[in-house]
């Protein structure tokens, strides 16, 4: 065993470093040689607490380490939420987690403290590095980002948080693992109140991805989305009674200035709590493939989610709506039918470059389809929704063919309004004679990009 890791991690990691010292101008490598120092160190050390570390793992003592992404509010929600449910239906032991979360790690520090009535949370900088010879050492850790699964395979988070949603669903009613402190309930009322939101007042958190947060993040920009294109929504919120309070940060779009509608995202109010607060407070969250939905999540707060991608994704619970970008094949000039995608590779494809190497631009919804999607949603939650017998089908067809990878089937049902009208690709050849092509095409430059 010792020889085979000298074999096939030590030696070529050794190597790599090495490697990296020579390529490397001399400051860089002055920066090298002491960062490799210091893990040197860290390893000596481990190994000699390698007799406790065994001890301790008998006790159930385990490190969450690897998938926790402390600097990603959308990981910081839906880890811990899949380790502890996972945990509850009884697919892994009953452990004693701990979670060392440095302070320059933690994008929402507020958020991570609410799971400290499942996981116990090490912030001071001491014991973070008193434990972390320990924390490294493979008989104390676990990795929330995969699950095991009571068949005895291990599976990443996504797909692993459908059927543990559904189980968790079925079993507990989907109830929620995080609910809002009193404190921050009366201290987020107290700040919307003095933003203008009548303490009786019901509001919406919109939160739209836009490129500035992660500007260098381009392998990820597929999942934007134009905020001016959610404007009929905002509008049919606010017809209703609603408020909508626009999350996300200052790099973000303005939006203009609208009667019961607040632009969070550029408001002096912003911060940790107050999101939180926010995101767990909404009568539901409109939103896309992002961080921030997560966190409605955990807080049992209903999801409409549009322009979600890949499209062999949904949402997670059956509060949830969704509805996916479209799939353009540049090549052919059509887009591809569910099925096409469905069934193929290109359901699971994570990254811009993917994309365009297969030859796909992806089609945001509409403004008038994510409008749909809202009204559908607030229907839902006032009990005035409406689904036929043929609505009920195209539902089974589309959940079928997520189904076609078991694990990707989903609670959520994916918007009404827009399986109407896109039931023409849920035919098998794509679009009959007559039907026609719909009136909206993707723009598309010279290049057909």
């Amino acid at each position: 065993m010792a020889l085979k890791f000298l074999r096939t991690k030590a030696f070529p990691a050794l190597e790599r470093a090495l490697q990296r010292l020579i390529d490397a101008d001399r400051p860089t490598r002055k920066r090298l040689v002491l960062y490799y120092f210091r893990k040197a160190t860290l390893l000596s050390i481990s190994v000699l607490l390698s007799p406790l570390a065994r001890l301790l793992a008998r006790t159930r003592i385990r490190f969450l380490v690897g998938g926790c992404h402390l600097d990603r509010i959308g990981h910081t929600a839906l880890e811990p939420d899949l380790y502890v449910k996972s945990e509850i239906l009884g697919w892994h032991p009953r452990y004693y987690g701990i979670l060392l979360a440095p302070n320059k790690s933690v994008v929402n520090p507020c958020l991570l403290h609410y799971w400290k009535s499942y996981i116990r949370i090490i912030r001071n900088p001491f014991l973070v590095k008193l434990l972390r010879p320990l924390a490294i050492n493979s008989c104390l850790q676990y990795d929330p980002l995969y699950v095991n699964f009571p068949d005895g395979n291990r599976v990443v988070i996504l797909p692993a948080v459908y059927p543990i949603q559904a189980k968790y669903e079925a079993a507990y009613g989907g109830r929620p693992l995080l609910s809002l402190s009193p404190s921050d309930f009366e201290r987020g009322w107290r700040c919307l109140q003095r933003l203008g939101v009548p303490r009786d007042a019901w509001f919406v958190c919109l939160h739209v991805r836009a490129p500035g947060y992660l500007p260098d993040d381009t392998c990820h920009s597929y999942r934007d989305a134009d905020i001016y294109t959610y404007l009929p929504a905002i509008e049919e919120i606010v017809r209703r009674g609603g408020w909508v309070l626009r999350m996300g940060d200052p790099t973000m779009k303005r939006l203009p200035r609208m009667s019961q509608v607040i632009d969070y995202a550029h408001s002096e109010v912003r911060s940790d709590w107050m999101d939180v607060f926010c995101l767990a407070q909404c009568k539901f969250l409109l939103g896309t493939t992002s961080g921030p939905f997560n966190v409605s999540f955990v807080f049992g707060v209903p999801c409409a989610c549009t322009n979600f991608v890949p499209m062999g994704h949904g949402t997670y619970s059956s509060k949830d709506l969704f509805i996916p970008k479209l799939y353009w094949d540049v090549r052919d000039g059509r887009y591809l039918t569910f099925s096409e995608v469905l069934r193929s590779p290109l359901r699971a494809l994570w990254k811009t470059q993917d994309y365009e190497a297969a030859g796909i631009t992806l089609v945001d919804n509409s403004p008038e389809e994510i409008r749909d999607l809202a009204v559908e949603m607030m229907d839902r939650l006032n009990g005035t929704v409406q689904y036929t017998p043929e609505d009920h089908a195209l539902q089974k067809r589309f959940k079928s063919l997520l189904a076609v990878e078991p694990r990707f089937g989903t609670c959520s049902r994916v918007g009404r309004d827009f399986l109407r009208k896109y039931a023409w690709l849920l035919k098998e050849d794509g679009i009959e004679p007559e039907q026609g092509r719909p009136d909206r095409q993707p723009l598309l430059d010279s290049k057909g990009r």
